[in-house]
């Protein structure tokens, strides 16, 4: 499983889920999923408003108002990437990536 990161508000987000996070779920091998953990959220609109930008509302994504997802992972600055093994250990994968390295990534996940 691929954990992203993102909040409505952030620019960055808006950016990297348009040209490499919408990709790399339209390619995403079997068996392994992209959860988007939108989180600090003040306006339910702005949610929407993300995804249809972004194009990423194919991914499942969890509405995290509170916080207390990004912080049971440590994260203090969005956008994040943590790729989650089958054992549930993961690796953290920070910001700035491609689709081609998100794709990588899955990839490993798969097993292929």
């Amino acid at each position: 499983m691929i954990l992203w990161f993102w909040a409505p508000w952030c620019p960055t987000c808006l950016v990297e889920g348009k040209d490499a996070v919408a990709p790399a779920i339209a390619q995403m091998p079997e068996g392994v999923e992209l959860v988007g953990i939108a989180g600090r959220i003040t306006d339910d609109d702005e949610v929407g408003d993300f995804l249809d930008f972004t194009g990423t509302g194919d991914a499942t994504h969890v509405l995290d108002s509170d916080g207390a997802i990004w912080e049971s992972f440590g994260v203090v600055l969005q956008p994040a990437f943590y790729f989650v093994n089958d054992d549930g250990t993961f690796e953290k994968g920070g910001s700035g990536l491609t689709t081609d390295d998100i794709l990588a990534q899955a990839e490993r996940l798969a097993g292929n």
